[in-house]
């Protein structure tokens, strides 16, 4: 197939720009031809006043990127138009241009921005829901939830009731990352989609399971200095947290439930706005340990020698990598209840769901965690989680829909 891979990259890198690169090589990889046309919102950057208002009031609809798209289309024959993100530059338009030609396209849905307008599903640090009961993105014009700017929820608002009123969104096919996930669309978009058209293919994690296996333990080389700044020593296995330092991540909540044991320490590797805030609340604590951000490949060293990881988000998250992750390693999860990290943990090690709380934890937390469930965690990931897996997913998903 001839695939014209679409993407709108914000100005800060995310994970949706590491799914697009990977898929990218995957579909390249087996074969097929993937033209790309992408964007980058630090465009706006380089705009005037002037041309930054026209471009926010036509952000539901921009005719150069239709014009581009229906010219790529043509040029490279393509087959089927894939899209991971629009806002801001891209638009819609790019699903008018589609089908306006004929070709069917594919939106994968990396958040719940179809029907939330700050597409978390979440306000004042709680789960929302306002604008799916509401049938309607107004609740988050009223509440500001586009970056508390009333002015730029609006635009978001406009962009999803306009193109509801002129029914694209049901004649679009949509990749939806979990069941949990789908049903949330169905859910939040009611008439306005075609639940028939919808797919789900998680994202995939690349194997580094035997190359992890032959590298020393990094957590031997950077507990230490820890340790010995506080007077206090670490005895056993530990267990982490890795992620954001945010408090919809449940950060706060994991510190202040963790168990005062020193059999039992917990690692936090990230970085985040609350990161001060956390390192004054454990000043005290002789058995949790800031690390900070680490690269890549030292995050995947220290999950991978974990005793389990803990994932405390009081978000539905709309997937959760470092779940995969985990599981590529071998290395059991501990997850709150909620959203689609317990439907991952649920799916392999059902006992490991629980509520953040003290109690809960402590009677989770054994020295035999990782042998009883190594096993079924990297199994769930060779079963969900390969990028050979993911091809056979979404090649089935391109064929059913050409």
């Amino acid at each position: 197939m001839n695939i014209l891979l679409v993407h709108n990259y914000y100005k800060i890198a995310g994970g949706e720009d590491t799914v697009f690169e990977s898929e990218k090589s995957m579909l390249e990889k087996h074969g097929h031809k993937v033209i790309t046309y992408t964007r980058n919102n630090k465009e706006l950057d380089d705009l005037g006043p002037a041309k930054k208002l026209f471009t926010a009031i036509h952000s539901d609809f921009s005719k150069q990127v239709y014009s581009e798209i229906s010219s790529l289309i043509k040029k490279h024959e393509i087959d089927i138009v894939h899209v991971h993100n629009t806002l801001t530059m891209i638009t819609p338009a790019v699903y008018y241009a589609a089908v306006d030609n004929n070709i069917p396209v594919v939106q994968t849905m990396h958040n719940f921005r179809l029907f939330c307008i700050n597409a978390l599903l979440y306000k004042n640090d709680q789960i929302c829901e306002d604008c799916i009961s509401k049938g309607s993105p107004s609740p988050g014009v009223k509440n500001r939830c586009y970056h508390d700017s009333l002015f730029q929820s609006e635009i978001c608002a406009r962009i999803l009731n306009r193109n509801r009123k002129k029914g694209i969104y049901r004649k679009i096919n949509y990749i939806c990352l979990t069941e949990f996930n789908k049903e949330k669309l169905i859910e939040g978009m009611k008439d306005n989609i075609d639940p028939t058209k919808i797919f789900i293919k998680p994202n995939f994690v690349p194997d580094r399971y035997e190359e992890l296996k032959s590298e020393p333990v990094l957590a031997d080389k950077l507990i230490p200095q820890f340790s010995a700044s506080s007077g206090s020593s670490i005895k056993g296995s530990y267990y982490l947290y890795a992620g954001r330092l945010d408090i919809s991540k449940g950060i706060l909540d994991l510190v202040k439930e963790w168990p005062d044991d020193p059999n039992l320490p917990l690692i936090i590797c990230g970085d985040g706005q609350i990161r001060n805030e956390l390192e004054t609340q454990t000043k005290n604590v002789s058995n949790i340990f800031i690390l900070g951000h680490k690269d890549h490949a030292e995050t995947l060293n220290l999950i991978y020698n974990a005793e389990a990881l803990i994932f405390p988000s009081r978000l539905y998250e709309t997937f959760g990598m470092v779940i995969a992750e985990a599981y590529m390693c071998g290395t059991p999860v501990i997850s709150g209840n909620i959203g689609n990290g317990a439907d991952l943990v649920r799916s392999a090690t059902p006992d490991l769901l629980t509520e953040i709380k003290k109690e809960h934890l402590q009677a989770l937390l054994t020295d035999t965690l990782k042998k009883d469930n190594s096993e079924k965690c990297r199994q769930y990931y060779l079963d969900h989680f390969t990028e050979e897996k993911n091809y056979e997913i979404l090649s089935s998903i391109y064929s059913s829909i050409f």
